[in-house]
């Protein structure tokens, strides 16, 4: 009544076969067909989620292996019961939040991180996690739908019963929230959102390499949990620049680079222009060249590293020669902005070496032989974002080589890494670059200066 008290009749009062039926009290629950039943009908999965969630946080694991329980096992295990169960969108979205605050305690993730990295593919970028609110209603629909084309009667039966249409109804508005007018759903929903986001525009081109994404999804080989969260930060554009830190506040906020540089003080800048991470930026991209050589020797090739080849239009210092047989690879590693299309940066730096007219005559001088045929030589560079990610030609280009997925994974994790460690000494340092008066009366910097030493 008015109370709105509920008395549940736990002695039994059905009986079939000459024997009574036990009755569910308010504490026990039954499962029929893969579904939780209560005193009430229907259970509900949302309370299941949350003491698991909190297992996870007591749980002495990494990172990436927190991120993975839920992503592969824990809510894959719900969907079943939300498809068939009683379900509700707002329900479905405070489940989605609960997750979502739970990754970000994990991986130390501030709260204007987008929603579509967390939702969006791996191999786009993102951190695969199943988004309850867009996952359930589509395989709602799918599944109900299929009713409709069974020939068992029953299954005919069902699909027209009241509460199935309602339910489909339900589903199918849900999920045209989330559809283009091609047809694409969620997964495309969530790419297309994360790479249109300030945050997520420069992983735009992870999808076409899968070493650009692999070591997301990797549970804990090779990767510290540490590191593993420097990287997500980094791939994500998360560090605490000037103008990261002042998004919607930037009134009266200083934005010039702390360093003196008279530039504004992003992420990109600090990392890939900053003179005081010149010293570290060399490092990175030694690095990465110095394990490219390393493995292509793994290969069987002869490789030397930053060969002089003195050409007609003046000196070449390409970051490997690699040799084998009769066949001769010049390569050339950058670490750039992901701005601008990655291949256009790995066409013009090989463009640097293979327009040269005089190039394999200057390597056949330097290797000590007659001639380099023109069929046997190859240029091509290492291209990597500084967020890591591959240019697509220079990814099958290496792969042509013979060096393999995991090969050029770890190059993208020491990129990572290397971006990190320059973002981090950047911080940790003092020193400003000093401004001389060019010719012309404007501020110069002095290259010399404010340059701190290698990661």
């Amino acid at each position: 009544g008015r109370s709105r008290r509920v008395k549940v009749l736990t002695d039994r009062q059905f009986r079939l076969s000459g024997g009574t039926i036990k009755q569910l009290d308010t504490v026990n629950k039954l499962r029929y067909l893969g579904i939780d039943y209560n005193y009430e009908g229907v259970g509900m999965v949302e309370h299941d989620l949350s003491l698991s969630l909190s297992n996870i946080d007591k749980a002495p694991l990494k990172p990436q292996q927190r991120l993975e329980i839920p992503r592969t096992y824990l809510v894959p295990r719900s969907i079943h019961a939300m498809v068939l169960g009683n379900t509700t969108d707002g329900r479905l979205e405070q489940v989605d939040k609960q997750i979502r605050k739970r990754v970000r305690l994990w991986l130390r993730l501030p709260k204007d991180v987008p929603v579509p990295y967390f939702y969006a593919p791996v191999n786009e970028g993102g951190l695969g996690l199943p988004c309850l609110r867009t996952l359930i209603p589509e395989l709602t629909e799918k599944r109900l739908s299929r009713l409709n084309r069974e020939s068992y009667p029953a299954a005919k039966a069902a699909y027209m019963s009241a509460r199935v249409q309602k339910k489909l109804q339900w589903a199918k508005r849900m999920a045209d929230r989330y559809r283009d007018s091609s047809g694409n759903g969620a997964r495309q929903y969530w790419t297309r959102a994360l790479h249109a986001s300030v945050d997520g525009y420069e992983l735009r081109e992870s999808g076409k390499t899968t070493e650009s994404t692999g070591w997301i999804a990797q549970r804990s080989h090779c990767v510290p949990g540490r590191d593993y969260i420097q990287y997500v930060h980094t791939h994500i554009n998360t560090l605490p620049s000037r103008i990261r830190t002042s998004r919607g506040q930037r009134e009266n906020r200083v934005l010039a680079c702390r360093a003196g540089c008279l530039e504004t003080e992003t992420t990109a800048h600090i990392i890939q222009n900053c003179p005081r991470t010149h010293g570290g930026r060399i490092h990175r991209h030694n690095a990465v060249a110095h394990i490219l050589a390393e493995n292509l020797n793994r290969l069987g090739y002869v490789t030397e590293e930053e060969p002089p080849l003195r050409t007609t239009v003046g000196l070449r210092k390409p970051d490997i020669l690699a040799v084998k047989g009769s066949k001769v690879t010049l390569i050339d590693a950058q670490i750039v902005s992901g701005a601008t299309a990655l291949d256009d940066a790995h066409n013009r730096k090989s463009s640097y070496y293979r327009d040269v007219p005089s190039i394999r005559d200057a390597v056949a001088e330097h290797l000590g032989v007659e001639q380099v045929r023109d069929e046997n030589f190859r240029v091509t560079s290492c291209t990597i974002s500084w967020r890591g990610v591959w240019s697509h030609k220079s990814s099958k280009d290496l792969r042509k080589l013979g060096l393999t997925v995991r090969t050029l994974m770890s190059l993208t994790t020491r990129v990572l890494q290397g971006s990190h460690m320059n973002f981090t000494r950047y911080m940790q340092m003092t020193s400003r670059a000093r401004r001389s008066t060019n010719h012309q009366g404007r501020p110069q910097h002095d290259s010399g200066r404010g340059v701190g030493p290698p990661d």
